[in-house]
């Protein structure tokens, strides 16, 4: 079992260096991100249509989403993050800093938003109220797609702290989900979930020749519909009307 899911402040501090001194740790996630901003491209359709990025990361999807003529906005906790994309992408108050449970925008300002691995990172109560915000934020029949991994096993990435000996996820993740749980959380904000599956998002680039193997293999098994570990969830939802 995990211990209790570490306070906010520690998870703002764990993804503030992942986001900054520890961006390089994003560079695989590029092919998943790309996958995603196509597909809310083609959900929202029209002439830059505004839309969402709620945890930036690397800043890779806000300038996947440039590229596809999305007007994207973005929000992140980490001021650090917030101003290194105002300056890097010139987004300037497009980019704000503040959190998926509050988020700092009107209400029904955006046609789509994306949610790529955050969710299993928010407790129960936050959560919550995350998927209000965004149901919020969303223009009726607005789109949102995201990611979370996939069946993930939270005791099997568990780590123990050599000082104090709480016990708790490497990466901060407190929740686990399939289809089934992601619908059911998704309904209770107000959204019906359209699209769900579980795939691999093999980044090549990232991987010497041993790591294209593997990940050509995995890719092979997909196809003939054999899941394994480290699958991603993705997900296309509609804010109702």
């Amino acid at each position: 079992m995990l211990s209790s899911p570490p306070p906010v402040e520690s998870q703002d501090a764990l993804w503030d260096w992942f986001q900054n001194e520890g961006a390089h740790s994003f560079a695989g996630a590029r092919t998943r991100l790309a996958w995603l901003a196509r597909r809310l491209r083609a959900r929202v359709g029209g002439t830059r249509p505004p839309v969402l990025d709620v945890g930036v990361g690397a800043g890779t999807f806000a300038e996947l989403a440039l590229a596809l003529e999305l007007d994207v906005h973005c929000v992140d906790p980490s001021a650090r993050a917030i101003e290194a994309l105002r300056t890097r992408l010139a987004l300037g108050d497009k980019a704000r800093v503040g959190r998926a449970e509050a988020l700092p925008f009107a209400d029904a300002s955006f046609a789509g938003a994306l949610v790529s691995e955050v969710l299993e990172h928010l407790d129960e109560v936050i959560l919550a109220r995350a998927l209000g915000e965004l149901a919020g934020v969303l223009r009726p029949g607005g789109w949102l797609v995201g990611s979370v991994p996939a069946r993930e096993d939270l005791g099997a990435n568990a780590v123990v702290c050599p000082r104090c000996t709480h016990r708790f996820h490497r990466c901060g993740h407190v929740h686990a989900f399939d289809a089934h749980e992601l619908a059911r959380r998704l309904a209770r904000a107000g959204f019906t979930l359209e699209e769900a599956s579980e795939r691999p998002f093999p980044c090549f680039a990232e991987l010497n020749w041993k790591g294209k193997l593997g990940a050509a293999l995995r890719l092979v098994l997909w196809r003939l519909g054999v899941h394994g570990r480290e699958e991603t969830l993705v997900f296309v939802a509609r804010r109702g009307a």
